[in-house]
């Protein structure tokens, strides 16, 4: 089987060049692009859409630990959020779901089994040196065709700059609430034109709270329980690079061993012993080349192999115990030109092949296969003031599956951005974009689930944006400030909603015909320079969308809002440095939403705030760096809910040690 498989992905690599080919497949997960390159940030000066960027100084002095943690400030995103050390966390932007966020690494997709949807919690910051948030694809980044079909494009910059004097060494620990105790190693070694680097990441927590819980005119106090989890991240990673060739390899192992807390429900226990195991393999390699002052190729290939089982030993079955196993085999690889005749104008053009299995005991599916070629034609000119950009994106996949007839999709996609500098000597511009999108169902959506779904549609979107972006030095006694206002529309057809149901591994999948989102967003950054050694810094991000239910004027849900969408989104972090400390204060809310599709007062969940404190201190011991910080979360204890029935903690706190030769 094997054989077979790598004969037909070699002959695939042909294939994908040609504009005629049967199309593309969509991949197991279609997400919105995070990228890991080692480029610069990207700037909102050079976009056609919204961008919003966090470097390493702003990761370090806020509360991130994992991306989770990093993205959930950003404008438009809604974390979805399932409580605890091991509550799963997915992103959504303007109402969209996690599969519309697509996620890479070094520009090759991540692939995770649970739910199609990745799971950002399991993801450190600590391997990472910057991210980035955007709705369109920057210019000048050949990405590989499947990067293209996602909404929002999040690229993260791994820690692989070479090392000052030949070594580099990061050694940390974080303990805190839950019992976390969570260490990690970082170690890059440099030399000529190699580098070789290593990144291991170790969780340990049992993951009990208390919480209040109200129904009602009722008040309950419980303990969170089952919510422990044991989990490790390793990464390893090679490095070539002379004048014309940049050549990456990584090996990676993700292993968790995790309870499910179920939600909670009157009279009912919450902890009912039901376990997750997930062992995850992966193996890349990205070859970049100059071909000549005009040409660029890439080669990108990933292998993954993702083990997950999950276990309820309260299933009511002859053997008083349920234990499914599922095993996905997954083949990347893409193949990228990029021509670029002077310096206004470029043309890229990639073709991907995906292929993905799964393996399972459950015994009504018979190894389902899912072949998704992808390609991509994108156009870039630019002048001093003007950027234009627009691409295709042409999707043909093929599912196998021996219990039932195999099914052919076919689909063209279209998107168009452009940015304006409205005054020559003013840094004012305005921007445009449009994108066309589409995504197929997951495995996961179609087979996980003890209630999977395999009658699930397709999904096809459309999203509009407009905006102004402004920023000044040296204004009003500020040393730097920006603004970013825009609004949006999109309509999606189909769309596919994903409700949990008894925990983190059952859920509920059901297509809504037609869903309307729209809305505005704004983000403010300041930063004010007191004296030599200190600063003042202010972030205000707000978000206002409705993500509402068009599809039969004859029902009940007509023009309500969709599942757990808020219509507000804030932010306002306050942070003020100086010298070898900063403090930080971090205030995030999320407005009321809807359990259900119908909104009525029993399906209504009101809205919450939380308050972070963080406080990070640095020393060095000659060319030794230190490093302190605590942080203290939900300061004033609140009980909330971000997911019905999934209670979140309260009052809780973690230090950090890190030691940087």
């Amino acid at each position: 089987m094997v054989s077979r498989q790598s004969l037909y992905i070699l002959f695939s690599l042909t294939i994908t060049w040609s504009p005629l080919a049967l199309g593309q497949m969509d991949s197991l997960h279609l997400l919105t692009p995070i990228i890991v390159e080692e480029k610069a940030l990207i700037s909102p000066k050079n976009t056609s859409n919204p961008v919003y960027t966090l470097d390493q100084e702003q990761l370090e002095r806020s509360n991130t630990t994992t991306l989770a943690d990093a993205v959930k400030t950003l404008p438009g995103v809604y974390l979805k959020d399932f409580g605890g050390i091991g509550g799963l966390k997915t992103l959504s932007l303007r109402g969209l779901d996690a599969k519309y966020t697509r996620i890479l690494i070094d520009g090759i997709p991540i692939i995770d089994a649970q739910m199609g949807q990745i799971d950002l919690s399991t993801y450190p910051v600590a391997q990472f040196s910057s991210m980035s948030l955007a709705l369109l694809e920057p210019s000048g980044t050949l990405l590989p065709a499947s990067a293209y079909n996602g909404v929002n494009f999040l690229s993260l910059q791994p820690s692989t700059s070479t090392p000052k004097n030949g070594l580099d060494l990061q050694f940390g620990v974080k303990m805190g609430s839950f019992g976390l105790f969570q260490p990690h190693l970082l170690i890059k070694n440099g030399w000529q034109h190699h580098q070789l680097g290593g990144f291991i990441n170790y969780q340990s927590a049992h993951g009990v709270y208390p919480f209040t819980y109200q129904n009602g005119q009722l008040t309950s106090h419980d303990t969170r329980k089952n919510a422990d989890q044991k989990a490790l991240n390793a990464l390893t990673n090679y490095q070539y690079k002379n004048n014309w060739l940049k050549s990456t390899w990584n090996l990676q192992l993700q292993s968790s061993n995790q309870g499910l807390p179920g939600a909670i429900i009157l009279y009912q226990p919450n902890a009912l012993g039901q376990r997750l195991y997930r062992q995850n393999w992966s193996i890349q390699t990205k070859n970049t080349a100059k071909l000549s002052p005009k040409w660029d190729a890439v080669i990108q290939y990933k292998w993954s192999e993702n083990h997950l089982t999950y276990e309820d030993p309260t299933f009511l079955n002859e053997e008083s115990m349920l234990r499914n196993t599922y095993q996905e085999q997954h083949h990347f690889t893409s193949l990228g030109l990029r021509y670029e005749p002077d310096t206004s104008f470029s043309v890229y053009f990639v073709g991907d092949l995906d292929y993905s299995q799964l393996i399972t005991n459950v015994s009504q599916l018979e190894t389902p296969r899912r072949y998704y070629w992808l390609q991509a034609l994108r156009i870039n000119w630019h002048n001093s003031r003007l950027h234009l950009q627009g691409g295709l994106l042409h999707h043909y996949l093929f599912d196998q599956n021996k219990s039932s007839a195999a099914t052919r999709t076919q689909k063209w996609n279209a998107n168009a951005g452009f940015n304006y500098q409205i005054l020559k000597k003013q840094a004012l511009f305005l921007k445009m974009m449009y994108k066309g999108l589409f995504r197929m169902p997951t495995f996961n959506e179609l087979y996980y689930n003890l209630v999977e779904n395999p009658n699930l549609k397709p999904e096809y979107s459309n999203q509009l944006d407009a905006g102004l972006f402004w920023e000044k030095r040296n204004w009003a006694g500020q040393e730097y400030v920006s603004v970013d206002a825009h609004v949006f529309y999109g309509q999606t057809r189909d769309k596919i909603i994903t409700v949990p149901t008894q925990n983190l591994f059952i859920w509920s999948m059901q297509n809504i015909g037609t869903v309307e989102n729209k809305g505005g967003q704004v983000a403010i950054t300041s930063y004010f320079k007191m004296g030599k050694k200190a600063g003042f810094t202010t972030t205000t991000n707000y978000t206002f969308q409705r993500n509402i239910d068009r599809t039969d004027e004859s029902k009940s849900t007509y023009g309500h809002q969709i599942p757990y969408t808020p219509q507000h989104l804030a932010n306002l972090q306050v942070g003020y440095d100086r010298h070898k400390w900063s403090l930080t204060s971090n205030v995030l809310y999320n407005g009321a939403r809807y359990r259900l599709p119908e909104n009525s007062i029993g399906n209504y969940l009101p809205p919450w705030f939380t308050q972070d404190v963080i406080f990070l201190y640095k020393m060095w011991l000659n060319e030794i760096e230190l490093r302190g910080r605590l942080a203290l979360n939900n300061i004033w204890d609140h009980s909330y809910e971000v997911i019905s029935y999934f209670p979140m903690p309260g009052f809780h706190g973690f230090l950090t040690l890190t030691i940087i030769i």
